[in-house]
């Protein structure tokens, strides 16, 4: 694994609002950091399950009635301290993903380890001594090493994939064993000639991973400006892109114009700017957190034609160059509402799109072709749907809550009905 000024595998830490900046925040972030104000909170003080009635500005605030968060891990404070869930202590909470027994694993990225959450509420540390290696080390759990911990997503048989910046570290589960799928190399161009289909592990890839997820045990990659499949068929593992082309620009020859960065149309005469989440309906289509054009595309089962769903942004006034587009907060129809580095989708039971849109620190809904704010003030690093509950990882008060998406459809009317935001 090759150091990197990480760009921010995931976080773009968009929690920061210079996304660029943020964006290699949390790779540079020491493994002991400052604890956060939320957490001095005392024991005897805590809030366990927060409604809209909660009036604490540290914690998130519910705009709709009758919707709760429920604590379900992190004790509140910074630190390392794995045992019960509501006792074990993180220095930082990120991207979350289950295994198919039940168990949640999370990135506590600040400290360089994966924890993970049994099903009977027990937190362990799954890897990781809390040391940043440039160079990371693969081998027996207890020897594994990272530089950073970007995205975590489950895969069948019982693997466990971590991106580390260009890197795919791969997690047997059962073995207890590190390799690395993918590496990062510099002596390779991007999208072009690094290696797309081979035996041999690992792959050569050059580009910095800004999403990952699995879907019908493919894995989907969001780099800078495209998305990427990688499949493995008896041992062959093979490239291929989806959707997106970063040599398409829309305005010519200009760099300084954030429109170059944009384009809705056919996979190949399309553009991302860094697709930070990715997430499919029942029926395949692919919907993506687009987070430097401040919307949510559509990629269309079969045709993969890319289209917009939601968001628009315009270019910034304040610079002409190296110019790209703010994004804003405005809850509206679809066409003319407005994100600010959304960084996170996920689908409810009844396919409504949950947006954490971390340049506005809300987490949002799309709802009968509505966006609606659900609640402000959330610091999330991770989103992970387990039937119909919603695990939310709140990266600045170092707890997991979680959210009985039920709740949602029985709330409905009052979600369409609530007064809209805006700013």
């Amino acid at each position: 694994m090759k150091k990197l000024c990480m760009k921010k595998h995931v976080y773009l830490s968009l929690l920061s609002l210079s996304l660029l900046g943020a964006a290699c925040q949390p790779g540079l972030v020491s493994p002991t950091p400052s604890t956060p104000p939320s957490a001095t909170a005392s024991a005897s003080a805590r809030v366990l399950t927060i409604t809209s009635e909660t009036n604490d500005p540290k914690l998130p605030k519910i705009l709709v009635p009758g919707l709760e968060l429920k604590v379900f891990a992190g004790s509140g404070k910074a630190g390392y301290k794995d045992g019960p869930a509501l006792e074990a202590e993180f220095r930082s909470l990120g991207i979350m993903t289950k295994d198919n027994s039940n168990n949640i694993y999370v990135s506590d990225y600040r400290d360089v380890r994966i924890r993970k959450i049994n099903a009977e509420g027990k937190v362990s540390t799954l890897i990781g001594n809390g040391q940043r290696v440039p160079n990371g080390k693969t081998g027996l759990f207890t020897e594994t090493e990272f530089y950073t911990i970007g995205y975590l997503t489950y895969k069948n048989p019982n693997q466990l994939l971590v991106s580390d910046g260009g890197d795919i570290v791969a997690l047997d589960l059962d073995a207890k064993q590190s390799k690395l799928l993918t590496a990062h190399s510099s002596r390779v161009t991007p999208y072009r000639d690094f290696i797309k289909e081979s035996s041999q592990l690992p792959l050569i890839f050059n580009s910095e991973i800004y999403a990952m997820t699995i879907h019908n045990n493919t894995i989907y990659l969001g780099l800078n400006s495209e998305i990427w499949t990688l499949t493995d068929t008896n041992g062959l593992y093979k490239f291929e892109r989806y959707a997106g082309n970063a040599a398409v620009n829309p305005v010519g020859g200009s760099i300084d114009d954030a429109r170059r960065n944009f384009k809705d149309g056919p996979p190949d005469d399309s553009k991302f700017n860094r697709p930070a989440s990715m997430v499919f309906d029942h029926t395949g289509n692919m919907y993506v957190a687009d987070a430097l054009n401040h919307r949510i595309r559509k990629i269309e089962a079969g045709t993969r034609n890319v289209s917009t769903l939601a968001g628009y942004s315009l270019p910034d006034p304040s610079t002409t160059i190296d110019q790209n587009f703010i994004g804003g907060f405005k809850d509206e129809e679809l066409q003319t509402a407005q994100f600010n580095f959304p960084y996170l989708i996920q689908f409810t039971d009844t396919e409504e799109l949950l947006i954490y849109d971390s340049g506005n620190n809300a987490l949002r809904i799309i709802i009968q072709d509505q966006v609606r704010t659900l609640v402000q003030n959330c610091h999330c690093g991770g989103l992970l749907k387990d039937g119909s509950t919603l695990y939310i990882s709140d990266d600045q008060n170092l707890q997991i809550y979680t959210l009985d998406l039920s709740q949602l459809e029985k709330l409905k009317p009052k979600i369409l009905k609530q007064e809209k935001t805006a700013s």
